[in-house]
């Protein structure tokens, strides 16, 4: 049996069939990294019997109650599951044990769930759920399908499955180097409906905007690499409620993570591609062409990405004057994109939810600032525009 989710307890010498208990996590931990005896001698039943449970899933034999989950998208699924099965996750062992002990109990009970979270798709459900039932369905989760994954893993409180899709999903944003690449993963991190850390597991559907990591970083609070509460730092959190040490603040979300690691990408392009390497008459750069890719990277991005990347001195630019210039070109760059994006918009769609958050409303703006001994600064401001005044004239 998999230790997470609990060990079974041999029968006591009188013969009295003692009941299972649940492993503590230094027990789980031990026993997970060295197999037993018997675990290995056994290993093709082992094998045998998850292949049958998934045979189970997929035939729908002997199910004991149905899954009806409603998508943000609208989309119905329906599954004929095994409770004693499923009830591995922490948030389905939760609400049947509630629907299992109402009485009077139907033939085939229905366990309602909705997730507001726009990357729970069927897809990923479908195939979390078949990985319950056997490990072997975890060889299908790759780089393409991770994040709708992830999502899903989240939301049902599966750790493991969740840090497995987490591991394609850094992997993906640590190779993205193309302005689609790095707008996709962007609009992945601040989806709408995203599973707060504090819900987990807990099935409550409330309203989660105020704690996107792209929230956490308009208040200053989103961790940067190298600090205590970057990734590195969070690895050893557990979503299930269990604590993976002492005291301190919770780990960072999933979501939190993967946006640390997105600004650490884009801070190393400029290195990368070279874009402010000098040019001479003996050798040619990408200088020029990078620049331009680099502008078309961060000009859909939220003003606060965009904001955090220029003024972050990782961002490697030859002077302040460099910076400044850039910068400009950028701003220039996004004012045009804004309104394009605005004109483009369906009708009656909110500002605020078009790319760079509502520029409609904004006007941005760079700023070099001097200080003592000669030191300089380039900073990016962003305002309220000023609403547009008419003159009335009497004249006839």
């Amino acid at each position: 049996m998999d230790p997470q989710f609990g060990t079974a307890v041999p029968p006591s010498s009188n013969g009295v069939q003692a009941s299972p208990t649940v492993a503590s996590s230094s027990t789980a931990n031990a026993n997970q990294s060295r197999p037993t005896e018997v675990q290995l001698e056994f290993a093709d039943q082992y094998a045998e019997l998850a292949a049958r449970l998934l045979a189970g899933y997929t035939s729908c034999e002997f199910a004991d109650f149905q899954l009806q989950f409603n998508h943000a998208d609208g989309q119905q699924s329906h599954y004929s599951l095994h409770a004693l099965v499923v009830s591995r996750a922490p948030l389905l062992l939760q609400l049947l044990r509630g629907l299992m002990s109402s009485q009077p109990r139907p033939p085939m009970p229905i366990l309602p769930l909705s997730s507001p979270d726009t990357a729970v798709t069927a897809g990923a459900l479908s195939l979390l759920l078949a990985a319950l039932y056997s490990p072997d369905v975890l060889t299908h989760v790759d780089s393409i399908n991770a994040p709708d994954f992830l999502a899903t893993a989240v939301y049902f409180g599966l750790t493991r499955f969740a840090d497995l899709a987490y591991q394609f999903c850094e992997e993906s944003v640590r190779k993205a180097k193309t302005a689609d690449e790095i707008a996709g993963w962007v609009a992945y991190i601040d989806r709408d409906g995203v599973t707060p850390q504090h819900q987990q597991a807990s099935g409550s559907n409330g309203d989660s905007r105020a704690s996107t990591p792209l929230q956490g970083m308009m208040n200053g609070g989103l961790p940067m690499p190298g600090s205590p509460a970057s990734p590195a730092a969070a690895r050893g959190g557990n979503l299930n409620g269990v604590a993976g040490g002492g005291g301190g603040p919770p780990p960072a979300s999933y979501e939190g993570r993967l946006l640390a690691v997105l600004l650490d990408r884009i801070l190393r392009l400029p290195s990368e591609t070279g874009a402010f390497v000098s040019s001479s008459p003996t050798t040619t750069t990408a200088g020029p062409a990078a620049q331009a890719q680099l502008v078309e990277v961060l000009k859909p991005l939220p003003f606060d990405i965009f904001k955090r990347v220029i003024e972050d001195s990782r961002f490697e630019v030859p002077s302040d004057m460099d910076r400044f210039n850039f910068a400009k070109k950028v701003v220039a760059a996004r004012k045009q994109h804004h309104l394009s994006t605005a004109t483009s918009s369906p009708p009656g769609t909110p500002r605020s939810n078009t790319s760079g958050g509502g520029l409609a409303e904004f006007e941005e703006a760079v700023v070099m600032q001097f200080g003592s001994a000669g030191s300089s600064a380039v900073t990016v401001l962003r305002k309220p525009r000023k609403p547009t005044l008419w003159k009335v004239s009497n004249a006839m």
